[in-house]
């Protein structure tokens, strides 16, 4: 099984070439005036939003400091339609839960120079697409979804994305926690090969996902991955599954798919899904 520490956050990004990133490629922008946010000049972190704008222009400084992150939670639920980080801000590190249950949110541009908590946009059910400068070291967005540049892991799946299915690539072999929290259009999903386990919280809130495709290598489902997936009837699950939590599938009748006297029939009746198996 593959050993992986998630990065919650990349602290200095080197980076400073050309921004090329639609709706947010130069100085004329026009930046979101200070007086809307709660900011500590200490750390140069904007810690809140107390503003009425829609679209989010970070500024390069407020009050004289250099804007140099976002804070945790300081623009949760907040009615916000766009985020826009523009190539004249400087090293930005967006936290966790940075922009969580913004339900209004449906764009996100972001500079060379963003490091991205994999959390950051967690549950933001209009959020289309996000775009990350082709010039960050760092990250890639690829059809609106945030990878690492080795596009090796999965960070976010933007929750508004109007696509019913989606396969994850052969290159991907880590889904960060909450990569597809909230995603309500997905139907189907299918998981390569090359992931071996999902990290919790995954495809939780995922209401109309019917269709998981689990490769035979699968030995791994963490706490609440499939929690609220109420439309996920029925799941095949492979005959090695080692670790399978109690709250993994909370909120949901679905019921699993396995071989008799597998592995994975034992860690299903040690989960307490034994009155929910069938067999194949």
């Amino acid at each position: 099984m593959k050993k992986k520490i998630i990065f919650v956050v990349i602290a200095v990004m080197l980076a400073f070439g050309t921004l090329n990133m639609s709706g947010c490629s130069g100085e004329n922008i026009p930046v979101t005036d200070a007086s809307e946010f709660e900011f500590d000049e200490s750390t140069g972190m904007i810690t809140g939003f107390i503003g009425s704008s829609k679209e989010i222009n970070i500024p390069q400084e407020i009050n004289g400091v250099p804007v140099q992150s976002i804070g945790e939670e300081s623009f949760k639920g907040k009615e916000i339609t766009a985020v826009n980080i523009s190539d004249n801000v400087g090293v930005i590190v967006i936290y966790g839960a940075a922009f969580a249950d913004c339900s209004s949110l449906k764009s996100v541009n972001v500079s060379d120079k963003t490091s991205i908590n994999h959390t950051a946009f967690a549950n933001c059910s209009s959020l289309k697409s996000i775009k990350v400068s082709d010039n960050n070291e760092h990250f890639a967005s690829v059809d609106g979804v945030l990878f690492n540049k080795e596009l090796t892991s999965i960070y976010c799946y933007p929750g508004g994305k109007s696509d019913k299915k989606y396969t994850i690539p052969d290159s991907v072999d880590f889904l960060a926690p909450y990569a597809f929290s909230g995603c309500t259009n997905l139907e189907k999903i299918k998981i390569p090969d090359s992931i071996d386990a999902i990290n919790g919280s995954t495809f939780s809130g995922c209401t109309k996902l019917k269709d998981i495709t689990l490769p035979d290598s699968f030995i791994i489902i963490s706490g609440y991955d499939f929690s609220g997936c109420t439309a996920l009837k029925n799941i095949d699950l492979p005959d090695n599954i080692l670790r399978l939590k109690s709250n993994s599938f909370d909120g949901t009748t679905t019921v699993f798919r396995c071989t008799k006297s597998s592995q994975t029939e034992k860690t299903l009746i040690h989960a307490g899904y034994g009155d929910r198996i069938e067999y194949y």
